[in-house]
């Protein structure tokens, strides 16, 4: 195993994690991320897309629901 060393080890890949590596990196400074498990974090993967995506459809099924009893 090779030690390598950085100047900023950021822990997670949700929104502060990649915006804090993402700036860090433009600066020049060498920056790790380390993440567990998907990179993004939950929002993307777990939490606010397919959650978005779940009120949304029942918000569709809803309205087409409401236009088939109204025929």
């Amino acid at each position: 195993m090779v030690n390598q060393r950085y100047r900023n080890v950021i822990i997670g890949s949700g929104e502060a994690g990649k915006y804090l590596a993402w700036h860090f990196a433009q600066a020049g400074e060498s920056t790790v991320v380390i993440e567990k498990g998907a990179l993004g974090g939950a929002c993307p993967n777990v939490a606010c897309l397919p959650s978005k995506n779940v009120i949304h459809s029942a918000k569709i099924k809803a309205i087409v629901d409401h236009g088939q009893r109204a025929l």
